[in-house]
C-alpha cells in the first residue's frame, strides 16, 4: 500500500506537466483542420516528394522517375520522402492523408516549441509563444501541403528542446554551459539535428550552430562525435551528388535560377539582393506569415517585432549564447543571400518561434527597466493583440477553406483553381490514358505532369532563342510539347519556337478551353519534318492551334475528341500510385 501512495504524486505531476503541451497542440489541430485544404498544391515540389517516395517503394532506389532515364536524385535530401514512402508501404494512397502527415508534423513542432521554452521560461510564457507559433498564418498554411517544411520544423524545435537546459535564464553562465553540455539529452538532440539536415538542405545552419556552440566551449569530444555523426552520411550524400554531376550551388549564385540567361550575380548585385531580402523578410514575409496582415500594418508590425527581436537576441548572445541563437544568426544570413525568387514566408518558418521569443524577452527587459514589475502585463497585452490579429486572419480563411473542400468533393482535387490549371491537369490525365507509355513530354510543370500522367517529362528551356527547346527535344527524344496557359512562360519561351519553326510541330490533341484557349499537346516532328510518334493520324489540315504567328500542322490522335476519364479526374488518389491504363 505504501509504494503506490508514494508514486502517485510523481505521476500526477507528470500528467499535469503534459496538459499545456496537449493544449497548444490541440489548439493548432483545431485551427489547422478548420482551414484545411484538400486541393492539390500546384507546386512541383509536392509532386517531386511523392514521386521520390514512390521510387523508394517501387524501385528501392532514390530516382527521378519523372526524368528521361530516371537518374539518381541529389537535390532534395531523402528524409521526408522516406516518411512518405513508409506511409505508402502502409497503404496510404490519397492526397488528403499525405497532407494530414504534414499537419501531424506542425502539431509536433508546436508541442516541441512549448517543451523547449518551458525549460527556460514559465508555463505562461512558453504556452503563449507556442500558441502564437501554432496559430500563425504561414504555419497553418504549411500544415496542409505535401512539403518537407513541417518535418523540418518539428526536428529543429525538437533539437532545441533536447539540447536546452532546465535553468533560469538569469543563471550563472558557467552553470548554464556545464549542465547544457553534460546533459545526456544532447546526444538525442544531435541526432535530430542530423535528421533535420537530411530533411532539408537548409538545415546546414543548424549543423553549423551546434558545431560553433561546442567549439566555443572547447567540448572537443562531443564535437568530434557530432562531426562523425554528421560527416559520414553527409560525405556519402555529397559523393552521390558529385557522381551525378548535379550542381545545386551554382543555382544559388544565379541572378535568377528560373532565368539562366541573366547569368551569375556580382558583388554589387549580391549586396542589393541582401538588402532587398532583408527588407522583404522584416516588413512582409515574417509579419504577414505570422498574422496574415499586409500593407502598412505588416510593415509597422515587422519593424517593431524586428527591433525587439534583435535586442532580445543580442542580449542572449551576450549572456547565454546557445544553439538557437547561433542558428538564428546563420540561418538568417543564408536566406538573405539566396535568390529573391526563392524567398517567402515558407523559408522564414524556423525563425517564427525565435522572433517571438526574442521579441518577448526584449520587451520584458525594456519594460522592467522603466516600469519595474509590469513586464507581465505588457507581455500579456502584446500576446492578446497578436492573438486577436491571428484570429481575424484565421476566421477569414475558414469560409474559403470550407468552400474549397466542397468544391474538391464535387469536381476533384483541382476544383479550387482556375480553368488554366484544371485544363493542365485534364491534359496530363488524357496523355496518361492515350499516349504511348514511353512518350517523353516537355512542359511547364514536368514533375506535376508525371505525377498525373505517368509519362516522363522535362521543363522546356527558359530561353528565347527559339532553338534550345528543339535541341533539347532532339537530344532527349522528347515526343510532345504541352502548350498551356499556366502562366507567362508559354508566351515567353514556347511561342517564339512555334513561330520560328512551325514545321517541327503538329497538333495531337486540344483539351479544355471552356472559357478560353485550350491546352494543346503538340507532337514534335524530326529535323526532316517527319512525325516522331506512331499514335498520330495526319489529316493534312493546317490549323493555327497556338495563336502564334505561324501555321501548325494537324496530326490528331484517334482519341483526341475523347475527354479524360471523369472518374479519375475527380479521384483524390495519387495517380502514379494507381495502375496505369494501357494507351489507346
Amino acid at each position: 500500500m505504501g509504494e503506490p501512495t508514494e508514486k502517485r504524486p510523481v505521476l500526477r505531476g507528470r500528467w499535469v506537466g503534459l496538459w499545456p503541451v496537449a493544449a497548444v497542440m490541440g489548439l493548432h489541430l483545431v485551427l489547422g483542420l478548420s482551414t484545411f485544404l484538400t486541393a492539390v498544391h500546384t507546386g512541383g515540389d509536392n509532386a517531386a516528394y511523392l514521386t521520390l517516395a514512390s521510387s523508394l517503394v517501387e524501385e528501392g532506389r532514390y530516382l527521378e522517375l519523372w526524368n528521361p532515364g530516371s537518374p539518381p536524385h541529389t537535390k532534395y535530401p531523402p528524409g521526408y520522402p522516406v516518411v512518405l514512402a513508409i506511409a505508402m508501404a502502409l497503404g496510404v494512397r490519397t492526397f488528403t492523408v499525405f497532407k494530414l502527415i504534414s499537419l501531424a508534423f506542425t502539431a509536433a513542432a508546436t508541442g516541441f516549441c512549448y517543451l523547449w521554452l518551458r525549460r527556460v521560461h514559465s508555463v505562461a510564457f512558453a504556452a503563449g509563444v507556442a500558441s502564437l507559433f501554432g496559430a500563425s498564418t504561414a504555419v497553418l498554411s504549411a500544415s496542409h501541403w505535401i512539403l518537407s517544411d513541417p518535418m523540418f520544423l518539428a526536428l529543429t524545435l525538437g533539437a532545441f528542446w533536447l539540447i536546452s537546459p532546465r535553468l533560469d535564464p538569469r543563471a550563472d553562465p558557467e552553470t548554464w554551459e556545464r549542465q547544457l553540455v553534460s546533459s545526456r539529452r544532447i546526444w538525442a538532440g544531435m541526432a535530430m539535428v542530423v535528421a533535420a539536415y537530411f530533411t532539408r538542405s537548409a538545415g546546414l545552419p543548424l549543423v553549423l550552430a551546434v558545431a560553433v556552440w561546442l567549439a566555443r566551449r572547447r567540448r572537443i569530444k562531443p564535437l568530434g562525435v557530432f562531426g562523425l555523426l554528421f560527416a559520414v552520411p553527409a560525405f556519402l550524400w555529397w559523393l552521390r551528388d558529385a557522381q551525378t554531376g548535379h550542381d545545386y550551388v551554382s543555382e544559388f549564385w544565379m541572378v535568377n535560377p528560373y532565368a539562366p540567361d541573366l547569368g551569375r550575380i556580382g558583388f554589387g548585385g549580391l549586396l542589393l539582393r541582401i538588402l532587398d531580402n532583408f527588407w522583404q523578410y522584416v516588413t512582409e514575409y515574417v509579419p504577414q506569415g505570422l498574422t496574415g496582415l499586409g500593407g502598412g500594418s505588416a510593415t509597422v508590425l515587422g519593424l517593431l517585432l524586428g527591433v525587439l527581436a534583435l535586442f532580445g537576441w543580442a542580449r542572449r548572445m551576450r549572456v547565454h549564447a546557445g544553439v538557437a541563437e547561433w542558428f538564428a544568426l546563420i540561418y538568417s544570413a543564408l536566406i538573405l543571400v539566396w535568390p529573391a525568387v526563392w524567398s517567402g514566408d515558407r523559408f522564414a518558418l524556423p525563425l517564427f518561434p525565435l522572433a517571438l521569443v526574442y521579441a518577448g524577452e526584449g520587451l520584458a527587459v525594456l519594460v522592467d527597466t522603466f516600469l519595474e514589475g509590469r513586464e507581465r502585463w505588457f507581455l500579456a497585452g502584446a500576446t492578446a493583440v497578436l492573438a486577436a490579429v491571428m484570429g481575424v486572419s484565421w476566421f477569414g480563411d475558414v469560409g474559403p477553406a470550407r468552400l474549397c473542400r466542397q468544391r474538391v468533393a464535387l469536381v476533384g482535387p483541382w476544383g479550387c483553381y482556375g480553368q488554366n490549371v484544371r485544363d493542365f491537369a485534364a491534359t496530363a490525365h488524357w496523355a496518361g490514358e492515350h499516349l504511348e507509355a514511353d512518350a517523353v513530354v516537355t512542359s511547364r510543370k514536368p514533375r506535376l505532369f508525371y505525377l498525373l500522367s505517368g509519362l516522363q517529362s522535362v521543363t522546356y528551356p527558359f530561353t528565347t532563342d527559339g532553338i534550345s527547346l528543339l535541341n533539347q527535344a532532339d537530344s532527349l527524344g522528347v515526343s510532345y510539347l504541352i502548350r498551356d496557359s499556366w502562366d507567362r512562360a508559354t508566351t515567353a519561351y514556347v511561342d517564339p519556337v512555334l513561330a520560328r519553326h512551325p514545321e517541327r510541330f503538329c497538333t495531337t490533341a486540344a483539351v479544355g478551353g471552356v472559357s478560353g484557349q485550350p491546352t494543346y499537346i503538340l507532337a514534335i516532328r524530326g529535323p526532316d519534318g517527319g512525325g516522331e510518334t506512331e499514335a498520330v493520324v495526319e489529316s493534312g489540315e493546317p490549323t493555327d492551334s497556338t495563336g502564334a504567328e505561324a501555321t501548325i500542322g494537324d496530326c490528331r490522335h484517334p482519341q483526341s475528341t475523347v475527354p479524360p476519364d471523369p472518374e479519375r479526374l475527380r479521384s483524390m488518389r495519387v495517380p502514379i500510385l494507381e495502375p496505369r491504363r494501357p494507351a489507346s
